[in-house]
């Protein structure tokens, strides 16, 4: 239940829509409006403008989503051993504990080697890109503030290392976070 946090793109906004909860994404959210590309001298190779892309802190997206949906739908750390499909539809999952649901919507959040994207979409393969991340969170407002709602990635080929910087959003106690993300 602890992390970081995460930019939620337009596709998954949509599905905050579908749950009637894009209006509470945009407010405990920060709006992300553009993409900076960076060269390891600070130079600007890309520049993409983003539409409904928002940045949340995970806690923060996890409690929207229990307040919103139940507590008592929300699961954690529970293993999936069986997923039984009824009409191209997810009837029922069960868990390694023996526990059982019958879910209108699941929001798998288990990792790159996720079981239930294995089940419901076996011929989708993963693809290595030889890189891996190193996440932390600092609290500056100043530094959220200068960002002006921007994601901004260095890129350094030459060693591979690359490194962004996404503004996150505000706590309850009204301050702003930076996810800092180095890959290498």
């Amino acid at each position: 239940q602890k992390g970081l946090g995460f930019l939620i793109m337009p596709n998954g906004f949509k599905v905050f829509e579908e749950m009637e909860m894009a209006q509470k994404v945009q407010k405990l959210g920060m709006p992300i409006f553009r993409a900076l590309l960076l060269d390891e001298k600070g130079k600007v190779k890309t520049i993409q403008n983003m539409e409904s892309c928002y940045s949340i802190g995970r806690p923060t997206c996890i409690k929207l989503l229990q307040e919103n949906l139940g507590y008592e739908n929300i699961h954690f750390e529970m293993e999936l051993v069986d997923l039984q499909e009824k009409n191209q539809r997810i009837h029922q999952l069960e868990f390694s504990n023996g526990h059982k649901i019958c879910p209108d919507m699941i929001i798998a959040s288990d990792g790159m080697n996720s079981r239930i994207r294995r089940r419901l979409f076996p011929q989708h393969k993963t693809k290595l890109v030889g890189e891996s991340e190193i996440v932390s969170v600092i609290h500056s407002p100043e530094l959220c503030k200068s960002l002006k709602h921007s994601f901004v990635k260095y890129i350094c080929p030459r060693n591979g290392f690359n490194m962004g910087i996404i503004p996150i959003g505000g706590d309850e106690l009204g301050g702003k976070f930076i996810g800092v993300v180095g890959e290498y």
